[in-house]
């Protein structure tokens, strides 16, 4: 798979999420409970200091290099532990302040869907070489 590619995968997938978080806040439906997609995620935020090859499966799609490379670009370790923050929040069914934090996620996601989409169609020759064979 061409590397640009990989990164109209993470804007769609990043997509799935916020459509989830926005029939959440308008139309008040509850996100499914086995979001897998956005327990992948979720993992993929957590700092760590190397990554073991269980721990890139466990993420799916959010473990490969293209994905995680794109998430620390946008992000720095305080907005994607805020983000990290604010979808937790949106999971907990007690919260009281599930819709705002589900919003303020919906712009933290936003961003990094239209960097990722931007990474898709301006590849850069860096990338272009790094997967030619």
């Amino acid at each position: 798979m061409e590397a640009n590619t990989r990164y109209l995968t993470l804007a769609l997938d990043i997509r799935s999420i916020t459509d989830s978080l926005i029939e959440f806040v308008e139309e008040s439906k509850e996100l499914p409970e086995s979001n897998e997609l956005l327990g992948t995620f979720l993992k993929s935020l957590n700092e760590r200091t190397g990554a073991s090859v269980r721990a890139l499966s466990d993420m799916g799609r959010f473990g490969e290099y293209e994905s995680l490379r794109t998430i620390n670009e946008i992000f720095d370790s305080r907005m994607k532990k805020d983000l990290m923050n604010k979808l937790h929040e949106v999971q907990d069914q007690e919260s009281e302040t599930r819709k705002d934090a589900a919003l303020e996620a919906i712009e933290l996601l936003d961003s990094l869907e239209r960097a990722a989409l931007y990474r898709y169609e301006h590849p850069g020759p860096r990338g272009r070489l790094a997967f030619a064979q």
